[in-house]
């Protein structure tokens, strides 16, 4: 019950108009934060060797690479919009990577069939993993068959390098997990705040941005913000508080709002309410698995799962819903459990409720 209690207060508030929740115990900010729509501007030099955030990504991502391999992901241009190869060859000229020609390296680099044709050039067995034939070929090859061997020279990063990485964490971290946040903006809030982990970091902007798109109504974008953290609290074994940014992303997909919501529309949208079948207020199928997931890490039965959804959104209002509580609590649990029988019958339910409050103009809350 304790459980159940803790997971619930994270949802618990007066008021009866939706603001973004607060999951851990929030800092005190250095500067006042605030995220403008406009293009996000801010120094790319950062006190570290000269080196911009671009830079020391890629320190991050690139250990060593082969001197004669000129390839680099997309994602250089279309996400970060710099010149890999220009970026690359400003770290060797800075002297962040320096050539190097190594036996051991060599032989890492080179497939299995690659290593097995070594072995049986000289006789010796074939058999057995890849780091096996490796040790094969150096402890049983004399230095003269050794030497025969032809030299890879890579590029590696040196100890400078790993010591700029160390202090860039929130670089790497908001590159490799698909936030809200930009490695720009995460580094303008670090350098503000620097006694702000990467984590602690998300939070605070991923729930600036939502207060943003609760003030426009757009209630989709609000959706991804809640998603984006609940990732993040995954990762860091927060499960609870996880499966409680989790059921407010149900509520709000099931609620019938997207981006831009006006409730003078309803006549616009409500073609797209129901059926189950049509309806594009469904649940997700990637956060009815995350939750499925939970459920069982959690050791939570369907009855536990209901009434930890129920305690824990019952205070949790919008301007607008196609289900009572109760029934998304329903939807949930048979969504989970892949049941669309009753996900029909429950849509059925919904829908002759909302074309009644709509023919008869009820004055009663949605």
């Amino acid at each position: 019950m304790s459980f159940i209690r803790k997971l619930a207060n994270l949802f618990s508030k007066k008021e009866t108009q939706i603001t973004p929740m607060n999951h851990q115990p929030r800092k005190v900010l250095d500067d006042e934060v605030t995220l403008s729509p406009q293009k996000f501007e801010i120094n790319r030099l950062i006190n570290n060797g000269g080196l911009t955030i671009e830079e020391i990504l890629m320190l991050a991502l690139i250990e060593e690479k082969d001197t004669n391999n000129d390839f680099f992901p997309g994602f250089w241009q279309y996400s970060y919009n710099v010149n890999p190869k220009l970026l690359f060859a400003n770290l060797i000229k800075k002297g962040f990577y320096l050539k190097e020609k190594s036996l051991t390296t060599t032989l890492e680099r080179k497939t299995v069939d690659e290593l097995k044709e070594i072995l049986r050039k000289h006789n010796l067995k074939v058999s057995g993993r890849k780091q096996e034939l490796i040790d094969r070929i150096l402890n049983e090859l004399c230095e003269e068959e050794l030497n025969s061997i032809e030299l890879i020279e890579v590029y590696k990063r040196n100890e400078k390098a790993k010591e700029i990485i160390e202090k860039n964490e929130h670089i790497i971290f908001f590159h490799r997990n698909q936030t809200e946040i930009s490695i720009y903006e995460a580094h303008d809030f670090k350098n503000k705040n620097p006694h702000y982990s990467p984590v602690e970091i998300a939070r605070e902007l991923i729930d600036l941005k939502a207060k943003r798109h609760i003030a426009n109504k757009d209630w989709g974008l609000y959706r991804n913000t809640r998603v984006s953290l609940a990732e993040i609290e995954i990762k860091e074994q927060n499960f609870d508080i996880a499966l409680a940014l989790l059921f407010e992303v149900c509520y709000l997909d099931l609620s019938g709002m997207s981006n831009n919501f006006d409730l003078n529309f309803l006549y616009i949208y409500e073609d797209r309410f129901f059926p189950y079948e049509k309806s594009i207020h469904t649940l997700a199928p990637g956060i009815v698995n995350y939750i499925r997931k939970l459920k069982v890490k959690l050791e939570l039965t369907d009855e536990n799962l209901k009434h930890l959804y129920l305690s824990t959104m019952h205070k949790y209002q919008v301007p607008f819903h196609l289900f009572t509580k109760e029934e998304t609590a329903n939807i949930l649990i048979a969504e989970i459990n892949n049941d669309v029988n009753t996900l029909k019958e429950i849509y059925k339910t919904a829908r002759k409720r909302y074309f009644n409050k709509s023919k008869y103009g009820s004055n009663k809350k949605w």
